[in-house]
């Protein structure tokens, strides 16, 4: 499954997280499948073994179509037990609102859930894929993963972002170069609700760009519940236009009435679910 590892100063880094995950008797994985959350796993699989190893990953309201199905082809590439726990963050009225504390709220209720789940699984201990620089800018999720409990080892001994897709390559890992992803909630303006009509819009939208453009990331984000704009990777704009009846088409069926494309493409964010 993994690779053999050149000796790396990022190798260094991770043996630390190995050295932390070996003192438990076994561990729960808050796994997205995201790169980040990834090599969380791995390290965990190293340490314990895949017998006292649990990776669980939530089902949001606002995932991204086809997150879940992607982390479970991740996780039987590691041979590891997967399991999916549905959170339903659209119950919390702090979330909905869509303040500058969205992330917080939901956060928050994803590791409650994932934690109740572990424990009644036998897993006292929840480890997620934060790393350095969550902590560095005071992510929500930090906020929340402290106040229930949850470990975050990459992040404990200085493993960043650059690190993470060093050591996800030198595993032959199949998600190395998965591009950052956000929730659907992120391409709602901050200040308008959240509704599961928003989120439809969107999902609609952006699996449609994804079918007929043919690219690997898309943002649909809204500017009303007739307007929105495409963001995809500068070099994907072509794909846009070459395909722009069909994406019309997809819009007008879901009572999108104006579809723009951000010619500036998509500029990567830090926002991870």
């Amino acid at each position: 499954m993994f690779r053999e590892l050149a000796p790396l100063e990022e190798y260094k880094k991770f043996e630390r997280v190995l050295d932390r995950l070996s003192r438990f008797s076994g561990v729960a994985v808050a796994f997205s499948g995201g790169v980040d959350s990834t090599l969380a796993l791995i390290a965990a699989l190293k340490a314990l073994g895949s017998h006292r190893v649990l990776a669980v990953t939530a089902l949001l309201p606002v995932s991204v179509p086809g997150e879940v199905e992607g982390a479970k082809g991740v996780a039987d590439w590691l041979g590891v037990r997967h399991e999916v726990v549905e959170v339903d963050v659209m119950g919390i009225p702090e979330f909905r609102r869509n303040l500058e504390d969205r992330c917080y709220y939901c956060k928050r209720e994803i590791y409650r859930a994932l934690k109740d789940f572990a424990s009644s699984e036998g897993y006292s201990v929840l480890i997620d894929g934060s790393r350095r620089e969550d902590f560095e800018v005071g992510r929500p999720g930090v906020k929340a993963a402290g106040e229930l409990g949850v470990l975050s080892p990459l992040a404990e001994v200085g493993i960043g972002r650059e690190d993470v897709r060093k050591l996800l390559k030198f595993f032959g890992a199949p998600n190395a170069d998965k591009p950052p992803e956000s929730c659907l909630a992120t391409r709602i303006p901050l200040g308008e609700e959240i509704t599961e009509k928003k989120l439809r819009l969107i999902a609609h939208l952006e699996n449609a760009v994804k079918d007929f453009a043919d690219v690997s990331l898309v943002r649909a984000r809204l500017r009303r519940e007739e307007e929105a704009v495409i963001e995809v990777f500068k070099e994907d704009i072509p794909k846009l236009v070459e395909c722009r009846e069909d994406l019309l088409k997809a819009a007008e069926e879901i009572g999108v009435k104006k579809i723009y494309i951000d010619l500036r493409g998509y500029v990567v964010e830090e926002h991870r679910l």
